[in-house]
């Protein structure tokens, strides 16, 4: 008989466990911490996270990182191809990305990725204590809130998406969209990036199957119930952030310093210098902004004082953290933030240089606009970023998220006080990027650790 681990009152589940396999200097393997603010915003909680380790076959022993239980899950080659290459990434991501390209729909896929679900779930089974709290991440794990709420009726469970949530219109192209919405409708609480994302979702509960909605919520009769009974469930905006203080901090050591001086020395000491910071894939943009790029060079019209622009420019992403990054690291308030308003962050750093990135002339606009904009407006423009980036960072977040989770289908209870700041906050949030649509649909630009070195840049 296999002698049961450890239980914990807060598992969390994603695709990867945040930690990818190192040699340190002595020769020895161990884990190294790789790249994510989600990491972040879990210091000091005990928990545990199940999550595959990267690598195809048998799952280590499960072990301790940082302060948590690490659970692998372990994936054969032709598991990650079918249920992450192929059903996650080859039918989902186009759908939830507007189909910038065409989706593939496969059986064998879907099937993979039921059975892939189901092994993450029973992980957290075993993991969750009694009556303890599950949250699950992102898309490639839709079904694991169904699923463990069957092996656990005891727990509580939410569930965030990192990405856009696309509109019914789109959504409604899945074979398997009923499986899917009820897999995520087992959570207690979803959250989203972005308001219009948990709009869309309660929009493919009512529209595509029937079930009532009021305000932030939706009300239904989970399948299989006798007697029957209804169920509520909240989907509400909660966005993502980073780690303010620790880059900020990072920013500011010597080592940061001396090689952002090293690498403006390589690169010709220029006095414009764009700066990018993206994973190659289709959603980023490249081929709209190399084209705005090629064509300010061919019209020689980048010829303005020394400055350093962040060109974030994607054709659809969910939040892009590479931009609060960017920010968190400018402590000398300088540089410029061009910002695609096609991602979630768009909605809450109002003070960016605003574009649509598929308009190739507004582009360049913006571009020189960030360019010739007086070095006191830049700097009042990222002086305000930055406060918002810090007052809303990851660990906030995170609060936050297990607040409403643990509310839910109710609001959390935050002091009134607060809560009209925040009300005012977001109308005004909600004027400014109305104005900054309004402008860029009429091709008006809005005049409103590697990462560490944009602030030196």
């Amino acid at each position: 008989m296999t002698e049961a681990g450890p239980t914990f009152g807060l598992v969390v589940a994603a695709n990867r466990l945040l930690v990818d396999p190192a040699v340190d200097a002595d020769g020895v393997s161990g884990w190294g911490r790789s790249p994510g603010g989600l990491l972040t915003g879990m210091a000091g909680r005990d928990a545990a996270w199940v999550g595959c380790d990267g690598e195809p076959g048998p799952a280590p022993e499960p072990f301790r990182k940082d302060g948590l239980y690490l659970r692998p899950v372990s994936l054969s080659p032709v598991k990650i191809q079918e249920y992450y290459e192929g059903f996650s990434n080859g039918t989902l991501w186009p759908i939830f990305h507007d189909v910038i390209v065409p989706a593939s729909f496969h059986r064998n896929w879907w099937n993979t990725y039921r059975t892939v679900n189901h092994r993450f779930a029973r992980a957290i089974a075993e993991v969750a204590a009694p009556g303890g709290t599950v949250w699950v991440h992102d898309y490639h794990l839709l079904l694991v809130p169904a699923m463990v709420r069957a092996l656990r009726p005891d727990v509580r469970i939410g569930w965030f998406n990192h990405i856009p949530f696309p509109p019914v219109e789109l959504f409604a192209q899945l074979p398997w969209r009923r499986a899917l919405v009820e897999g995520l409708l087992s959570a207690d609480f979803l959250g989203f990036q972005r308001t219009d994302d948990a709009q869309n979702f309660l929009r493919v509960c009512r529209r595509l199957l029937g079930m009532a909605t009021k305000g932030d919520t939706v009300t239904f009769t989970p399948p299989g119930c006798d007697p029957p009974a209804l169920r509520t469930v909240r989907a509400a905006a909660i966005p993502i952030s980073v780690d303010f203080k620790g880059l900020d901090a990072l920013a500011h050591t010597p080592q940061v310093v001396a090689r952002a001086a090293e690498i403006r020395t390589l690169l010709g000491d220029p006095q414009i210098l764009m700066l990018g910071v993206d994973r190659l894939d289709y959603t980023k943009g490249f081929r709209d902004r190399l084209k705005a790029y090629e064509e300010l060079l061919h019209d020689k019209a980048i010829t303005s004082p020394e400055v350093t622009l962040m060109l974030v420019t994607p054709l659809r992403d969910g939040m892009n953290l590479v931009a609060k990054e960017y920010v968190a690291c400018r402590h000398d308030l300088g540089g410029a933030l061009v910002l695609s308003e096609f991602t979630g962050a768009w909605h809450e750093l109002h003070e960016a240089f605003t574009c649509n990135p598929h308009d190739i002339e507004g582009l360049k606009e913006t571009i020189m606009a960030a360019i010739t904009t007086p070095a006191d407006e830049r700097q009042r423009r990222m002086k305000a970023l930055r406060k918002r980036v810090a007052d809303h960072d990851v660990q906030r977040w995170a609060t936050l998220y297990l607040q409403s989770l643990a509310s839910a289908p109710v609001r959390p209870h935050r002091p009134t006080r607060e809560n009209d700041r925040e009300r005012r906050g977001v109308e005004r949030a909600n004027r400014a990027n109305l104005r900054a649509s309004e402008k860029a649909s009429e091709g008006i630009p809005d005049r409103t650790s590697t990462r560490a070195l944009h602030a030196h840049l």
